[in-house]
């Protein structure tokens, strides 16, 4: 098979423009791939597909770590109990979390032991001590109360996806330019800078791009 022929061949381009760019005494032949709209949208599916489906990972890994928090919560609720204490449940407890307690972008950009939410620690302490009847005099206490703020951070944070290579982008149009030399004995090379344009923006690349 000859290069144009595998060139023209090629499925991924569209549409294949062949120009004589020769110069300064060197035969040039310039050959442009027009990318199919086809192939850019199946490229963006799938890697949005992987971007998605690490989305999904963190929310899942979030929600995981949140039910741990709530139920060591429910079981320091219990150890706190006094005669007049009712049940607590899960859902009470998240929404008085996050009732006191909001998500600090800022402070999640810092190492920190605490979590990088800002809370109203002596509203939570006697919302629990007047309302759900705690004991607010307890050692526990002051522990237990802590332990809201990672709560409010598992329920509020933004996912934040462990995902590698570049973020998922619709490209609307890409070609390739690549350049063969022609030599005297009618053999031929490829130069080895090829041009990439996506969107208008020109990118330099190496001529294997289409190998």
């Amino acid at each position: 098979m000859t290069i144009g022929a595998a060139v023209d061949g090629y499925k991924g381009c569209q549409k294949v423009k062949w120009e004589d760019v020769s110069g300064n005494n060197l035969k040039l032949v310039k050959v442009t791939c027009e990318v199919s709209s086809d192939v850019l949208k199946a490229e963006f599916d799938k890697q949005n597909a992987r971007y998605e489906e690490a989305v999904q990972k963190a929310k899942d890994d979030a929600q995981k770590s949140l039910e741990k928090t709530l139920e060591r919560i429910i079981n320091n609720c219990n150890e706190l109990k006094t005669e007049g204490s009712s049940d607590a449940n899960k859902e009470e407890m998240l929404a008085l979390a996050n009732k006191f307690c909001k998500y600090d972008e800022e402070k999640a950009k810092k190492s920190s032991f605490s979590a990088p939410v800002n809370c109203d620690n002596d509203a939570i302490a006697n919302e629990l001590a007047n309302k759900n009847k705690l004991n607010g005099n307890a050692f526990l206490f002051s522990i237990f109360i802590s332990q809201f703020q990672w709560a409010a951070f598992d329920s509020q944070r933004p996912p934040k996806p462990i995902f590698f290579g570049d973020m998922p982008k619709q490209i609307n149009s890409r070609s390739y330019e690549l350049k063969f030399i022609i030599n005297t004995d009618k053999t031929v090379d490829i130069d080895r800078k090829a041009v990439m344009i996506e969107d208008g923006e020109r990118k330099e690349i190496g001529s294997g791009v289409l190998g």
